[in-house]
């Protein structure tokens, strides 16, 4: 064979094993705006001409309106302004001024006597709440007849809500890659503490591919799983033929994996999603918070860029606003007790009906009914940490 031949049949099959972008897909376009910012926004009466920094002023503000945090008497005032100024849409003002009243309601509180028994750690994360906020509660920890909260605050119903927070995120994601789309297109990859979890979804889904990380290479795991070790063997073998040639190659990319479903922790988590996401450039992935456990700032969360989080992105500006936090971990659990303590003040207040931005999300919360969060996807990149 001549050296002209070969060299033609290299660039041959250089060509077959490159591979082909395809135009990148997202999925359910209403699971990934933020509930807050088109609710507040909706409440904007459009008719008005209003400046852009009027409009982000009455936005901010009715963001603090609707998460329930204590506020001065003068803070109220500027908001009735908004409405008597049209600034805001007439079917908006009923649910801001019921907000209003709600808000006065929890504040006339002066105190709330209640009796948990939960952890250590949970008894700080509960008395540096009541501090930081400023809210009469009077607890008494370990009675005999206390409310009990689970350790792990993350699978913790919190005594009121319908599901844990875990268990809310899980079923968001899952509902919407297995039930909402075809479950053979999924990948779901998963470390140990995730195996009686992964073996309920085996069952319900055996069309889906499952892989336990088992290598502590995750380079030549993802290779692996992916058949980039082929692609990666194949080449070698032409490079065998002629050495002196150097050959560039971009393995081809797998299009049967369009949903990749992370089921670990930020230790293992910061090397595996990165590189998947090396090979599957057009691949949706997901994961719960569970991801971020291990992270002890905003900045480790780049190694998560395009994921899909199914937790409230305002919730991560505060944090980003911090100018220094113990752990991403920590940030969850306090957030979730503030969550508690703000539901106990809504039924000290005998309130019947709020519609509230959580820290774990939006509710509309009904006196004597479980509390039901309803969450959006929030996609991770450099711009929103």
């Amino acid at each position: 064979m001549t050296r002209s031949s070969l060299t033609f049949i290299l660039i041959s099959l250089i060509l077959v094993l490159a591979g082909c972008a395809s135009v990148p897909t997202i999925d359910n376009s209403n699971n990934l705006n933020s509930p807050q910012n088109s609710y507040i926004q909706n409440m904007i009466n459009d008719d008005m001409n209003i400046s852009e920094n009027l409009r982000d002023e009455i936005s901010f503000n009715l963001k603090i309106l609707f998460q329930y945090k204590k506020n001065e008497p003068e803070f109220y005032e500027v908001i009735n302004k908004y409405i008597e100024d049209g600034y805001i849409t007439k079917l908006s003002i009923s649910k801001i001024k019921q907000a209003i009243i709600n808000n006065r309601k929890i504040e006339s509180i002066q105190s709330i006597n209640k009796t948990y028994k939960t952890s250590k750690q949970n008894r700080e994360y509960i008395v540096e709440s009541i501090l930081k906020n400023d809210t009469g509660f009077n607890i008494v920890f370990d009675n005999l007849e206390a409310d009990l909260i689970n350790t792990n605050l993350l699978d913790s119903n919190l005594l009121y809500f319908c599901n844990s927070y875990i268990r809310d995120q899980r079923n968001m994601i899952e509902n919407f890659i297995f039930k909402k789309e075809n479950p053979a297109d999924v990948l779901v990859i998963y470390t140990k503490p995730f195996e009686n979890h992964v073996g309920n979804l085996k069952q319900l889904f055996p069309d889906t591919k499952f892989s336990l990380i088992n290598n502590l290479n995750h380079e030549i795991y993802s290779q692996n799983i992916l058949g980039i070790d082929k692609s990666l063997g194949r080449l070698k073998k032409i490079q065998d033929l002629d050495q002196n040639i150097e050959l560039e190659h971009s393995p081809r990319e797998r299009k049967d994996f369009k949903k990749v479903y992370f089921l670990m922790d930020y230790s293992i988590g910061k090397s595996i999603v990165p590189i998947f996401r090396s090979y599957l450039l057009n691949s949706d992935f997901y994961a719960t918070t569970e991801i971020l456990s291990g992270a002890t700032s905003m900045e480790q969360l780049t190694d998560f860029n395009d994921l899909l989080l199914p937790s409230p992105k305002y919730f991560y500006e505060k944090i980003s606003s911090k100018p220094k936090i113990n752990s991403i971990d920590d940030e969850i659990n306090q957030g979730l007790i503030e969550d508690l303590l703000l539901t106990e003040q809504l039924k000290e207040g005998d309130i019947y009906e709020a519609y509230i931005f959580l820290n774990s999300g939006v509710i509309n919360y009904s006196k004597d009914k479980c509390i039901q969060r309803d969450l959006f996807f929030w996609k991770i990149n450099q711009e929103n940490i």
